[in-house]
């Protein structure tokens, strides 16, 4: 009895210490209630930047998935309030294969892009659309792609495409330092995992984001 009672302290405070740490990794959970509306979505960072409703100029630079991921990375520090500076600034009309979706905990729609004719192992391009207006009519034509009824529940998940289009999306670009190896935003590339069962694309840390244009070409 006498032994329980001496470790009986330290044993709380690691299990309080396991609680903070468990409360912090835990995404939280969030409605899904239509295509254009989600409740309980936690604000991520830089999040004004992200949600810019800007109007595209009549021209913008046209690219691929793999002109992006010869960008290198800008450089720098960023934080939640970093504004947007070199080529964050710049519009471009990125064309590729729709190869997976995602909704996020921030409510983003996550659409992850391929050069038209890369094998599985082609560079991934991310481009994400956020909830509410002005985009209300792009993520109606996202879900479109899925087999998912709405609404739902979710702290972030993949979503089962039924068609996999060759699209054009249109923004500026977002570099998303939080993907960033080490901190190091020379780079252009996320950790991702080498298993032989399950492998992952290599993707950009290089985004468009937020996408204020979309345009369906075919089906691939």
């Amino acid at each position: 009895m006498k032994d329980i009672k001496l470790y009986l302290p330290l044993f709380l405070l690691l299990l309080v210490c396991h609680s903070n740490v468990f409360a912090k990794t835990t995404r939280p959970l969030i409605t899904v209630e239509n295509a254009c509306n989600v409740t309980g979505a936690h604000l991520d960072y830089r999040w004004d930047v992200k949600t810019e409703k800007d109007t595209a100029p009549p021209f913008v630079t046209p690219v691929k998935p793999s002109d992006i991921a010869a960008w290198p990375g800008p450089g720098g520090i960023f934080d939640k309030n970093t504004k947007r500076t070199g080529r964050e600034k710049k519009w471009y009309e990125l064309t590729g294969k729709v190869k997976l979706v995602r909704i996020e905990p921030d409510g983003d729609l996550h659409i992850q892009l391929a050069d038209e004719k890369a094998d599985a192992s082609g560079v991934n391009v991310v481009v994400r659309i956020p909830y509410g207006e002005p985009w209300c009519g792009i993520r109606n034509e996202v879900f479109s792609w899925t087999k998912r009824k709405m609404p739902f529940k979710t702290r972030g998940m993949k979503l089962t495409l039924t068609r996999n289009p060759i699209i054009t999306v249109t923004g500026r670009a977002f570099y998303d330092a939080d993907y960033a190896l080490h901190g190091d935003t020379t780079l252009n590339e996320r950790k991702r995992t080498k298993s032989k069962r399950h492998p992952t694309p290599p993707i950009t840390i290089w985004e468009i984001h937020p996408v204020m244009n979309l345009r369906v070409l075919r089906d691939s």
